[in-house]
Order: C-alpha cells, then structure tokens, then sequence
C-alpha cells in the first residue's frame, strides 16, 4: 500500500521535480498552490453545473492547468507547454457563449445559485493564481503564455457564470456608481 505521507516536508521543505528541494514559501511553491486552489474551485463549481457545454469546457481547463503547473515546477529551456492554440481555444469559448449573454457596460454584482456564484469566485481565485504567476514571470519569462491563457480563462469564468445565470433565469443585477447601503 502507498503512503500518502513521507515527513520529507516537516520542516518546511518541498521536493519540486528532479529532486529540486525548495522553502514551502519559494514563489514556485506558492505559485502551484493557487493554481491547485484556482483548479480545485473549478472543479467544485462543475459540481454544480449541470450545462453540458460549460462542464466540457471547464473540464479542458482544468487539464491545461496542471499543464501550466509542470512549466512553473519543470520550466522547459524555450518557450513554454502553453501555447498559443490553447489561448485561442478559450477564445473561441468566449465568443460561442458571448453570443447569448446580454451586453453590459457596467459590472454585474456576483451573485446566483451555487452554479452561478461558484463561478464568479473561480474567476477570483483564477485572477489571485496569474498575480502570482505575474510576479514569477520576473525570474521566468517563459510563463508569459501561462499568464495569457489566466487572464482569458478569468474572462471565460466572467462570462460562463453569466451564461449559468441566464440559463437559470436569474436576474442580473448592476452595480452603478453611486450605490450605498441605504
């Protein structure tokens, strides 16, 4: 039977691919727990949806996250595993479920069923991942497409929660300037 603990990290210690051995507090590190964090919402919205087109998309990113992690862990000498055909792949889902969601020129208050909001906070928790991968990106240049495809897929998050609203009928709200709690 494995063990699914060594004690190898007791001490504050990781082991990154190749035996690489880092600080749990290395960007690196940190920059792999967001996009678990970022991978596991999405997943946990998935659980709610029951759009077949929105769960098969969500399911293709997931996977491309994990691609993203091994080029955080395992940087290839040139370039990146994240390509330019895996942006324009979320692109492409942008503009199919843009087509059904009512324009706004103002920001929509995140709200809604658990299918609808846990989308929303994807979009968070996915937007906190490319801040970090922004800051690695200093040390590693090769994330840049990484960051491409987080900020597409923050995109693809914003409007996928709002096809769920609109395909349960929820009513969006605005927020406009000026609102308080009155």
């Amino acid at each position: 039977m494995t063990k699914f603990y060594t004690g190898s990290g007791d001490k504050g210690m990781t082991t990154l691919l190749k035996g690489v051995r880092v600080s749990k507090d290395d960007i690196r590190v940190e920059a792999l727990g967001e996009l678990d964090e970022a991978n596991s919402m999405i997943g946990f919205s998935r659980s709610f949806i029951d759009l077949p087109e929105i769960n098969a998309i969500l399911e293709g990113v997931q996977r491309d996250i994990f691609t993203i992690g091994l080029d955080v862990i395992s940087p290839v000498s040139k370039g990146s595993r994240v390509n330019d055909e895996m942006v324009k792949v979320l692109e492409e889902h942008l503009d199919l479920l843009t087509k059904d969601v009512p324009d706004y020129r103002r920001f929509v208050l995140p709200n809604g069923p658990p299918a609808v909001a846990s989308l929303y906070l994807a979009r968070s928790v996915v937007r906190r991942a490319e801040r970090v991968l922004v800051k690695l990106s200093r040390v590693n240049p090769n994330l840049l497409p990484s960051i491409k495809y987080l900020n597409r897929l923050s995109s693809l998050l914003y409007v996928a929660a709002r096809y769920a609203a609109l395909k349960r009928g929820v009513v969006e709200k605005e927020w406009v300037s000026g609102d308080s709690f009155k």
